[in-house]
């Protein structure tokens, strides 16, 4: 069973039971009942001197119904615009307002001699912290006030006084409207109407005098001129573009022309742009048309063409010397002096080619074509920017006239908006003075103050409670300090893992060797005293394994512990000879190489073969197995120290090695070092088939087993349970009915005295070399050793 398995279980159990993490709460609650007692009494003694001291606190309360008179309403437009009357957040923040009501109030009643309020500073301040209005429904035009304080006559008193300063404040808020305000609004209708009719009279006299100038759309002033600009500067643009196109043209076939090599693809150019056979009759490059000079080129334009072609075809089917292809040169060479400028008189070569030719050919008429397509779009792009400077100016003159336009528009609008704003303003007044105004009844008359603080129920309550949080953090804190294991179920539960068996108390004097095997350790009891409390506490861990790994053929299993001083290799070796003791082939294996103890347990010496010999490849499996003098079982020891254990446990011999012996025997203990001190057994916990974890109750158990247990999670080691160490005597750890007495078996009590060094020194010596220590170099002894395995297997 997996830690993960197992938690789930046991959660399901620890269910079912009724019992959670609270239960873990109330354990420490009943170990520390005396400090939960002493904290409770602390609490109530500090909350009855509380009650006692604190002043006392009254509270008087009053509401207040608020009515609104509204004015009828007279059609659609009075409707749409915003209420003018109060909202009840309003009421309420003048109720507590300092300048209207409370300073008042303070006057008219003096408040400021009342009993409770004489010695304030400030009585003012001192009533408005003390009071609060509230209300629930802002529908339901209900204030509820409450006021705060040390006399319960005077809370009802200041109550009243701010009841009877509120209504006189609505009763005069409500009143007609005042005549300066009445002035005020009549003068400024009157200042608005001399300003319209004023901007009216100006806009007339600019519409008559500018606004012929104008060509109006929808009531708007349009500048014309703008629109043709705008259609001015898109011709502008295509024209530039076309322009520019011939201009890299023009650049691109004078290169070519002052190139030798290039001279005759240009003037293959030339005679395509030029040929009169052009599809559609289409102008070439926008000409309109051409000049003498070129038309009479390009008369013979397609009979050169056709020449060239046909004197290709014959050198490729005749050669160069055949009548009919010298017939066509000449004929060629015509052709070529009339485009040459129609000079019939021209020098011909050995090739049949003219020597020279007239600097009017074929190649500078087509560059002149270019130069004058390039200057007519010049011309165009002149007139154009004339054409549309013109408009520019003629637009300017109009966008005056149309800005002044929209200026007196957009007065015409302000003006026009504030008249009708101040209009219905006097609409409004004139409602507000038949209708309007607010007016308050009061619903409950304020009573004399009844006593809110202190409350006795909840000093008492508190108290209670602080007593409880204070007693049960000290009592953790206290528990926690001990960090000590008391239970099984306390292990398993904060270890998240089942506990599989507890190792009683054994000392080391009570220890005796039985002459069957007198070179074995007495710690091994389970082979000195197989009656013993010690050994049958092995046998219930042997069990519990069992019962874990049913239905699985092999099995490998390491046994580690936190700390040296946890009797991990006791554990291993005992649990070696019980499996071994009930049938089971058994393995155990010594993989501490930082301080190898499983050899004296056994009464052997250091011997120098072993699992470094044999991962290192200097040796077999079966030259460093030997056998143990009890039946079914082998050790395999360490074998000489390497320079770096962590790495040869993680290595791939290692767990090559580990699967083959896997497969020749039913159980492989593997006894590994300490989980705290280095890391050795993470290595080994990734490989076997399921780890034991033993810890010894002492001081610090808890963060140290917690340690290794996430640690163990870390490499997805698969957890089958934990063996509690050096359970004393008569102490409940657990199952109290099978609790390990005195009179049980023999009845052994010894401690493991083996000591390691403290695990801030636990680190590894000097290898130790072949041959060093041991005292199996004698050949007949090994040799013994070896047959005896061998004949075993």
């Amino acid at each position: 069973m997996s830690i993960g398995e197992w938690n789930n279980s046991n959660v399901q159990e620890t269910q079912a039971e009724g019992t959670s993490v609270g239960f873990s709460l109330w354990s420490i609650v009943a170990r520390h009942p005396v400090v939960i007692l002493f904290c409770l009494l602390m609490a109530g003694g500090l909350g009855a001197l509380y009650y006692t001291q604190i002043d006392r606190t009254y509270e008087s309360v009053t509401s207040l119904l608020i009515e609104t008179k509204k004015p009828p309403a007279l059609g659609d437009e009075i409707e749409a615009r915003p209420s003018y009357e109060k909202t009840l957040m309003t009421h309420a923040e003048i109720v507590q307002s300092r300048s209207l009501i409370i300073k008042k109030a303070v006057a008219d009643h003096n408040l400021d001699q009342l009993e409770s309020l004489a010695n304030k500073s400030n009585v003012v301040g001192a009533i408005v912290n003390d009071l609060a209005v509230e209300y629930e429904d802002p529908e339901a035009l209900v204030l509820k006030i409450r006021y705060e304080g040390s006399n319960a006559k005077d809370c009802q008193r200041v109550l009243n006084a701010i009841n009877e300063t509120y209504g006189t404040y609505l009763e005069e808020s409500s009143r007609d409207v005042g005549t300066e305000t009445v002035a005020l609004i009549t003068s400024a209708h009157r200042d608005l109407t001399e300003r319209l009719q004023l901007i009216e009279s100006k806009y007339a006299t600019f519409q008559k005098a500018e606004g012929a100038q104008l060509l109006w759309r929808n009531g708007q002033g349009v500048n014309v001129h703008q629109e043709r600009q705008a259609e001015l500067e898109k011709v502008r643009a295509e024209l530039m573009v076309q322009r520019s196109i011939l201009d890299a043209r023009l650049q691109a076939s004078q290169r070519a022309a002052a190139d030798p090599q290039s001279r005759e693809a240009l003037l293959f150019e030339a005679i395509k742009e030029l040929n009169p056979r052009q599809e559609n009759d289409e102008p070439v490059l926008g000409r309109t048309e051409d000049t003498k000079e070129t038309e009479q080129m390009r008369i013979g334009l397609q009979n050169y063409l056709d020449l060239v072609l046909k004197e290709s075809e014959l050198a490729q089917k005749f050669g160069a010397d055949h009548p009919e292809l010298i017939a066509i040169r000449r004929q060629l060479n015509l052709a070529r002096s009339m485009i040459a400028g129609g000079d019939e008189d021209v020098e011909i070569g050995e090739d049949g080619m003219p020597k020279s030719s007239t600097p009017a050919d074929l190649v500078e008429v087509y560059l002149r074509f270019l130069q004058d397509d390039l200057k007519s779009y010049d011309e165009q792009l002149a007139a154009l920017k004339r054409q549309y400077d013109d408009e520019q100016e003629q637009s300017n003159k109009i966008q005056s006239v149309i800005s002044q336009d929209q200026s007196f528009r957009s007065q015409l609008s302000n003006t026009q908006d504030l008249f009708d704003a101040v209009v219905d303003r006097l609409n409004e007044i004139n409602l507000v003075d038949t209708y309007g105004g607010d007016r308050m009844e009061v619903l409950a008359e304020p009573f004399e103050g009844i006593q809110i603080a202190p409350s006795l129920t909840k000093v008492a309550a508190v108290a209670l409670i602080l007593g409880l949080v204070f007693g049960t953090a000290l009592a953790w804190l206290v528990d926690l300090s001990d960090r000590v294991f008391r239970s099984a179920d306390e292990i398993a539960q904060f270890l998240d893992a089942p506990v599989v068996g507890q190792i009683p108390t054994m000392r080391r004097r009570d220890m005796i060797p039985s002459k069957e095997y007198p070179e074995m350790d007495p710690i091994l009891c389970t082979a000195h005293a197989p009656s013993s409390a010690g050994s049958e506490a092995y046998r219930a861990i042997r069990t519990s394994l069992y019962f874990s790994t049913s239905g699985q053929d092999h099995k490998m299993i390491q046994v580690t512990s936190p700390l040296p001083g946890d009797g991990k290799t006791t554990l291993s070796a005992n649990l070696a000879i019980s499996m071994a003791r009930s049938g089971k082939r058994v393995l155990l294996i010594d993989c501490d190489f930082r301080r190898p103890s499983l050899h004296k347990l056994f009464g052997k010496s250091r011997v120098s073969i072993g699992i470094s010999t044999v991962v290192s490849g200097r040796a077999e499996p079966e030259d460093a197995t030997f056998s143990a003098e009890i039946e079914n079982l082998d050790l395999m020891f360490c074998g000489p120290r390497p320079d770096n254990p962590s790495e040869l446990l993680s290595s791939n011999q290692f767990a090559s090695l580990l699967m083959s012996l896997n497969e020749r025997y039913d159980f492989v203990l593997v006894d590994t070092p300490p989980l705290i001190p280095v890391t050795d057994s993470l290595a080994v916990a990734a490989r076997v088939d399921g780890v034991i974890l033993t810890i010894r109750i002492r001081k610090g158990v808890r963060v140290h087993a917690t340690q290794c247990i996430e640690a163990l999670r870390g490499v997805k080691a698969r957890m089958l349970g934990i063996a509690v160490n050096s359970v004393q005597e008569g102490r409940k750890l657990g199952y109290d009915a099978y609790g390990y007495q005195k009179s049980y078996g023999y009845g052994y009590r010894y401690s493991y005295r083996y000591k390691y060094a403290p695990y801030e020194m636990y680190e590894y010596g000097e290898p130790v070399k072949p041959g060093g220590e041991s005292e199996l170099d004698e050949p007949a002894r090994i040799a013994a050793q070896q047959s005896k395995f061998k004949s075993r297997s």
